[in-house]
């Protein structure tokens, strides 16, 4: 089985552009489903509203889970 690399994108907005990151969530899966598999990656957003409160070295740490 082919090695797939996993990018990851943090995506991080106020609350007033849900119409924009939804925008970007439709291209990321547009992305997967065409361009990636034939490149050998494969795109996750990680959007903020996600994100949880959590100790660690640093907030990115957090994120980084």
């Amino acid at each position: 089985m082919p090695k797939v690399e996993l990018i990851k994108i943090f995506l991080a907005s106020p609350g007033d552009v849900k119409t924009e990151r939804s925008h970007v969530l439709k291209v990321v899966e547009e992305i997967n489903r065409t361009v990636a598999p034939s490149k050998g990656v494969r795109v996750e957003v990680i959007c903020s509203s996600n994100a949880f409160p959590g100790h660690g070295k640093d907030g990115q740490a957090i994120i980084n889970i």
